[in-house]
């Protein structure tokens, strides 16, 4: 009588040994952790750039407001942004406001990562820890 042979002489593989699982985890986990901060810190540029342009336009339209009126400052208190400027603030933009006196325009925006942008119509400071005593 002839023997049966039940498994074959090289055995089928039927998934991954945990050695390759674990490389594969292994190498994952290196590149997320290289990438993690620059992700991290490219978004909070972009909120920061989202803040200064938003500086930016708000001091273009309140002297554009201003020259409609004959040149008399209209915020001459300080004033939010939304809704005496701007509809609405962008969702990483957490507070703005805007003030005039006779020569030019003041504007303060707070990114939603909480930096401070103070822009006169000339010169853009910021980011800022905390808001200017001015202010």
């Amino acid at each position: 009588m002839q023997q049966e042979h039940t498994r074959s002489a090289t055995p089928k593989r039927q998934g991954f040994t945990l050695i390759e699982l674990l490389s594969v985890v292994a190498i994952i986990s290196l590149i997320l952790f290289f990438l993690f901060p620059n992700i991290i810190s490219a978004r909070a540029a972009s909120n920061n750039n989202s803040a200064k342009s938003l500086a930016r336009n708000a001091v273009t339209r309140a002297e554009i407001q201003r020259s409609s009126d004959n040149g008399k400052p209209i915020y001459t208190n300080l004033t939010p942004c939304a809704p005496a400027i701007f509809s609405e603030l962008p969702a990483n933009v957490s507070s703005c406001q805007v003030r005039q006196d006779e020569n030019t325009s003041y504007v303060l925006v707070k990114s939603s990562d909480g930096a401070y942008f103070q822009f006169d119509g000339q010169q853009l400071l910021g980011p800022l820890a905390t808001a200017p005593a001015s202010w």
